[in-house]
């Protein structure tokens, strides 16, 4: 093989693998934009705490577990400005 014939080569592969996290992305963007919990809504995160959803998002362009970015209830039970992550949230009732 030569320099050229493996160039080429790798010059298609880099080629398909952006097309491949290209779908991908939007595959997740479709996703999130059909999942059942959006950005404001009140929720209860795994230990069963109040909290509201600030964004959804993936980390990579390959992942499938949604990552929740949250704001918890103050002690007067409004909404914080502070933001955690976390992976498990339920819509509040």
């Amino acid at each position: 093989m030569t320099r050229e014939d493996f160039e080429k080569r790798m010059a298609a592969l880099e080629d398909k693998e952006i097309a491949v996290r290209q779908e991908m992305k939007k595959l997740q963007r479709e996703y999130l934009a059909n999942y059942p919990i959006h950005p404001d809504d009140k929720c209860v995160d795994g230990d069963g705490k109040v909290c509201w959803v600030d964004s959804l998002c993936f980390l990579t362009h390959s992942s499938t577990k949604i990552n929740f970015r949250v704001n918890y209830a103050k002690q007067d039970g409004s909404r914080s400005k502070r933001w955690m992550y976390v992976y498990d949230v339920t819509k509040f009732k």
